[in-house]
């Protein structure tokens, strides 16, 4: 395990880049800012969305007929390179198909973010 010095305390790391964790934030950013849909207008919407759609949650449970959905936390220093690779890939996809572009456009725009 890499462990990373950030300020004043050290943070365990997967091998995943506070980079790469800022894209994913900066990727909702642009799809709250551009996909022109009210239910994705902010990035904790979309956030709320993309894990819904990714089924990253910790749990389902029914009260009274109705599902309900624990949902994990983004937090990629707590998952090995595999998993957070995974997670981090389908949550890219799944917002450029909201925004109708390839992954990879996505990425560069969010790269172009100031971090």
């Amino acid at each position: 395990m890499v462990t990373i010095s950030c300020g004043f305390r050290k943070i365990p790391s997967s091998g995943i880049s506070f980079r790469t964790v800022g894209l994913v934030f900066f990727m909702f950013r642009l799809v709250a800012d551009n996909s022109g849909d009210p239910q994705w207008g902010t990035i904790e919407q979309v956030k709320r969305k993309v894990k819904l759609m990714m089924e990253f949650f910790q749990e389902r449970f029914v009260v009274d007929g109705k599902v309900y959905f624990e949902l994990r936390s983004f937090a990629f220093s707590e998952m090995e390179q595999d998993e957070a690779n995974k997670w981090y890939n389908q949550a890219r996809d799944i917002c450029a198909q909201k925004l109708g572009v390839d992954p990879e456009v996505l990425e560069a725009q969010a790269k172009q973010l100031p971090f």
